[in-house]
Parts: C-alpha cells; sequence; structure tokens
C-alpha cells in the first residue's frame, strides 16, 4: 500500500445513502473528518438522473 506524503488532504467524496449524517457522523468518529459548510441536502429528479439514485 503506498503512503500518503505528509501534509495531504482529502478534498472530495461523493457517497449517496439514505442518512447522510449518520454517515458524517461514522467518518468524524473514525476518521477524524470534520463537515466543512456549507451543508447540502440535494435532493430532486435531476440528482436522481444524474447520480442513479434513488429515494
Amino acid at each position: 500500500m503506498t503512503r500518503a506524503p505528509l501534509g495531504a488532504r482529502f478534498g472530495h467524496v461523493n457517497v449517496i445513502v439514505t442518512d447522510w449524517r449518520r454517515l458524517a457522523d461514522f467518518y468524524g468518529r473514525v476518521f477524524g473528518c470534520e463537515l466543512v459548510p456549507p451543508e447540502r441536502d440535494h435532493a430532486g429528479s435531476d440528482l436522481e438522473r444524474c447520480s442513479g439514485s434513488r429515494p
């Protein structure tokens, strides 16, 4: 496994879940991640079509 150089940052991930706050809590507890504003909770037919997600 290759290690990232010191000072590397994780910038973005897109994960589709039914309870994003619960997932964010998990990432915070396990990996020490922090939420970065603004908070978003997008939904709608355009997003579903582009991402393949369904409510």
